[in-house]
């Protein structure tokens, strides 16, 4: 008889039925719930970054976070934000697979209520009012909420405030957390310590369309921790040589 290989887990990820029955988790949900149970322990914990889940997910970061909030609304998963002991600052986010409901020894089903992961419903107009933003304006200037004020006092550029607020509205509608947008700016501020400011995205960019904030909503990403002390320097003279040749192109002579 051929001796069998030894495996810690198997070679494959098994899903319930029940999240597969499941019409509210929409298919990022389920490639989402397959990513986080392809690398769960034995105790249905797993720690994988936004990042890394977008990537073996085949979506984007806003995507995936979209999906998170789906997943924990409907009793799935539960998240925890870690920190280092005796600071603020996050480090990741641990993820806890709910096989069957938190609130019940019978697995989930189709006919649930909709329940917060301490097996609390949730009321319809509390789940509508999830994620919106309670901007207006008074007296001719705008009024930004207290989650989006402390993302801007965090962000290392204050230049285009109303680009990047209305940036920030469109990834809460894609159901990203205030919280994990205000991390990427505190993250981001710290890679950008010491940058002159025009070299420093601006916020509508970092919000924008290439997501440039899911790089820092775990941790400062490697090659900004250690920087090139001479890259500060190519992009200054690099800038000053185009404006050299905008001027010259200005008076005919390139």
């Amino acid at each position: 008889m051929a001796d069998k290989i030894k495996r810690e887990r198997p070679p494959f990820t098994i899903l319930e039925d029940a999240i597969l029955s499941d019409q509210r988790i929409r298919k990022h949900g389920l490639l989402v719930y397959w990513v986080l149970c392809k690398h769960a322990d034995n105790q249905a914990h797993c720690f994988p970054s936004i990042r890394k889940i977008a990537k073996e997910g085949r979506m984007s970061a806003s995507t995936v976070c979209a999906a998170i909030e789906e997943l924990i609304t409907n009793g799935y998963i539960e998240k925890q934000t870690r920190s280092i002991p005796g600071k603020k600052e996050k480090t990741s986010n641990l993820y806890t697979i709910l096989y069957r409901c938190s609130h019940s020894d019978t697995p989930c089903s189709v006919d649930d209520t909709p329940c917060s992961p301490g097996g609390k419903e949730l009321d319809p107009i509390e789940l509508d009012s999830i994620n919106k933003s309670n901007v207006h304006s008074k007296n001719g200037f705008t009024e930004y909420p207290n989650s989006f004020q402390t993302f801007w006092a965090a962000y290392p550029r204050k230049e285009g405030k109303k680009a990047a607020f209305r940036c920030w509205k469109s990834k809460l509608k894609q159901q990203v957390q205030e919280d994990t947008l205000i991390q990427a700016s505190k993250n981001f501020a710290k890679a950008m310590a010491g940058q002159d400011k025009q070299f420093i995205k601006l916020a509508s960019t970092f919000l924008g369309p290439d997501e440039h904030w899911a790089d820092f909503c775990d941790d400062i990403p490697e090659a900004y921790k250690n920087p090139d002390p001479d890259q500060a320097e190519r992009d200054r003279l690099m800038q000053k040589a185009e404006k050299t040749m905008n001027s010259f192109k200005k008076e005919g002579v390139a």
